[in-house]
């Protein structure tokens, strides 16, 4: 089991064509659905995702969780909110605290201290994850 990460792309973003008036909009995640499952299967894998990543599993949520909490405190957001848990789903980091969420990944990205090219790749992905965010105004969803 892992930790998966994405954003979803804004409704308005979506060229839908004659299935726009069918289509659904979760209001927490800005998830995108259809009720009839022969009109979701018209769509390519990924059609209604705007960015996606896998954060890792149990054990590599657990090295990243270490390795941020000893740059950034253990009550960071990033540790609070993403890294808490090698197998949580279903929750999300709301639109409105995606600014916190991108100052946090910049004063991470800017401590001079040697860090794991795991994390150096989760912190880029974690920006391209915010800008989505932040393009399509939808949370982060787990």
């Amino acid at each position: 089991m892992s930790v998966d990460a994405v954003v979803y792309k804004n409704r308005d973003a979506l060229n839908l064509g004659a299935d726009s008036p069918l289509a659904l909009v979760e209001p927490e995640t800005g998830e995108v659905y259809f009720e009839d499952e022969d009109t979701i299967l018209k769509y390519p894998a990924g059609y209604f995702e705007a960015a996606s990543f896998s954060i890792g599993n149990i054990t590599l949520v657990g090295r990243l969780r270490d390795e941020i909490s000893a740059l950034l405190g253990e009550d960071c957001m990033i540790c609070e909110e993403i890294l808490y848990d090698g197998t949580h789903t279903g929750d999300f980091i709301p639109f409105e605290e995606i600014p916190a969420l991108a100052e946090e990944v910049e004063r991470l990205c800017e401590i001079s201290a040697t860090k794991s090219q795991k994390l150096v790749e989760f912190s880029a992905q974690l920006k391209l994850l915010i800008a989505a965010a932040e393009e399509n105004r939808n949370p982060i969803v787990f």
